[in-house]
């Protein structure tokens, strides 16, 4: 029996004026529909948000199928593409803002670069629509993520979470920008990130001192 998993491979990414790049952990959770069974990966990765025009571009490359052999443990890698989806609105409540999305995507090809070995295409523009449901919530300095994904050529359910932080966006309490000192230890730094994004996750207030 094989596992099926879902992988990204991060690629060096080019950011524009109004671009973010969220850096933290992936999880990809896939239950076979007809056995039931669930399995989990955790992978470090990034992901871009761009504001254009006040509306924002979501873009998640390089994805991989991974199929690992249960037996020998052995792990190979199918590319998929890029998945990228524009125009998002967003919703702003109690510091962050939220970003909804459920319909199918065209999943495009990824970089030439990050093509597992032997392979010299990308699999995702030949699967036509792939319905997701995306739901994003973020400020300056964290992201969180959770997408459902039907690959209607598997009969497994694909549930990818994500968990970052934007690196850029660590700085000085009167940036405007960054949080201030959460913690109140003198330092700004991941810990107060880390806070902030746990504000996100439960819904409270986030950046309190914050313009």
């Amino acid at each position: 029996m094989k596992k099926f998993l879902l992988s990204v491979a991060t690629a060096t990414l080019s950011l524009g004026a109004f671009a973010s790049d969220y850096t933290g952990q992936l999880n990809v959770s896939v239950t076979d529909e007809e056995s039931g069974e669930t399995y989990e990966v955790f992978q470090e990765t990034s992901i871009t948000l761009e504001e254009v025009d006040g509306k924002y571009n979501f873009t998640l490359k390089n994805f991989l199928l991974s199929v690992e052999d249960e037996e020998t443990g052995d792990v190979d890698y199918i590319p998929v593409g890029n998945i990228a989806v524009e125009g998002l609105e967003a919703t702003e409540a109690a510091g962050y803002k939220t970003l909804k999305f459920n319909n199918s995507v065209q999943i495009a090809e990824g970089e030439d670069e990050a093509l597992p070995e032997g392979y010299d295409a990308w699999f995702g523009p030949f699967l036509g629509d792939v319905p997701i449901d995306l739901v994003a919530k973020f400020n300056d300095a964290a992201l969180t993520v959770n997408i459902s994904i039907n690959l209607t050529i598997l009969p497994q359910a694909i549930k990818v979470g994500f968990i970052g932080t934007n690196p850029d966006a660590i700085g000085g309490s009167d940036d405007g920008r960054s949080p201030s000192d959460v913690n109140k230890d003198d330092q700004i730094n991941v810990a107060d990130v880390n806070i902030v994004l746990t504000d996100i996750l439960n819904e409270v207030p986030a950046f309190p001192n914050a313009e």
